[in-house]
C-alpha cells in the first residue's frame, strides 16, 4: 500500500546471451518522498545445473540504474526466464519494499547479443551483404 501512495515502481530490462545483464532503477514520486537509502536484491530461477548465480554485487551504471551480472546454467534453456528484483526503500520514519519480475529471453546457445537485440553474427552478415558479398549458406538465406 505504501509503495502505491509513494508512486514507486521498478523499471528495468534483461539482455545478453548466454547469460543476462539485468538493469533496474527504482522510480518514485519525488513530491511524496525522497528515498535516503535504496537497496536491491535479485531472486534467480531455481532450474538447471550448474545453478544460476549472481556474479558479484550489483553496481551502479548510467543514469542511476543498478546492474546485476548473472550467470545462467550453460547452455541455458531456450525461452523466457523470470528474474525477480526487489528494491527496499528507506527514509526517515519508514520503509517499503517494491518488487517486479524482469523477463529475460534466452536463445539457448552461445551467440552474443548486443543490447539493441542484434547478434554480432547478424551485424557481420549485414555488413558483408551490403558490401556486395554473399551470405554464408548455413544461414539459410
Amino acid at each position: 500500500m505504501t509503495r502505491r501512495l509513494l508512486g514507486c515502481d521498478i523499471v528495468g530490462k534483461a539482455f545478453g546471451t548466454p547469460s543476462p545483464l539485468v538493469r533496474v532503477k527504482l522510480v518514485c514520486d519525488d513530491a511524496a518522498v525522497r528515498p535516503t537509502n535504496v537497496s536491491y536484491d535479485i531472486h534467480l530461477p531455481n532450474e538447471g545445473l550448474p545453478e544460476w548465480a549472481q556474479m558479484g554485487p550489483p553496481k551502479e551504471v548510467v543514469s542511476g540504474y543498478t546492474q546485476f551480472s548473472i550467470r545462467s546454467p550453460f547452455p541455458p534453456r531456450y525461452g523466457n526466464h523470470n528474474l525477480r528484483v526487489t528494491a527496499t526503500v528507506a527514509w526517515d520514519g519508514g520503509q517499503t519494499v517494491v518488487d517486479r519480475n524482469i523477463e529475460w529471453t534466452s536463445n539457448g546457445g552461445p551467440e552474443v547479443v548486443t543490447e539493441n537485440g542484434f547478434s554480432i553474427d547478424d551485424i557481420a552478415d549485414t555488413y558483408k551483404y551490403r558490401r556486395g558479398g554473399s551470405l554464408p549458406p548455413e544461414k539459410g538465406r
